[in-house]
């Protein structure tokens, strides 16, 4: 028997997952806060499963690693909170059209990945935007290598390991409690 590669999704479908948990709380959530939060699920599940959840480029901006698909998305609103879920556009690969853009999520079989949200999502939902901003900006962190080289320059997985498994100790210990 094969085993299946990992489904990949797109950083709309997480950013929806996340939105859906301020809602069901009632936390509002701006562009920027929404960004580092999927920024973070993104390294949480690279260093806890080898498994990268999405291929967008993860930039070094002013304000911290932005995923520019999501950043597009909710531009529109600013220092605002968001109030609506992300559309996402496929594009066939065969024809090469973009497709008609829907409200997609992670697949709700995906336990993995849910778990990752959620362990993500409890911890940093009352961070302000740029709290977890900040965190983003220290010394030695993906972002602030990645700034050193330039404004835009992609962020190395490596990196986001290396600092990922930082936050998860911080939050749950080094022996899984």
């Amino acid at each position: 028997m094969t085993k299946t590669e990992p489904k990949t999704y797109s950083p709309a479908a997480v950013a929806n997952n996340i939105l859906w948990l301020a809602r069901k709380e009632n936390i509002e959530i701006t562009p920027m806060k929404l960004i580092k939060l999927v920024y973070f699920v993104y390294g949480w599940c690279l260093a806890l499963t080898d498994r990268k959840l999405f291929d967008d480029r993860i930039e070094a901006w002013p304000y911290g690693p932005v995923i520019p698909s999501l950043y597009n998305e909710f531009k529109r609103f600013g220092s605002s909170p968001i109030d609506t879920f992300a559309m996402d556009a496929r594009i066939n690969d065969k024809t090469h059209e973009i497709g008609k853009p829907e409200f997609t999520v992670v697949d709700k079989n995906d336990q993995e990945v849910h778990s990752i949200i959620n362990a993500v999502w409890d911890p940093y939902k009352n961070y302000t935007a740029f709290r977890l901003s900040n965190i983003t900006h220290k010394e030695g962190s993906p972002w602030s290598i990645a700034n050193g080289k330039g404004s835009h320059e992609k962020l190395d997985d490596k990196d986001i390991v290396e600092r990922s498994l930082e936050g998860i100790t911080k939050f749950y210990g080094t022996d899984g409690e």
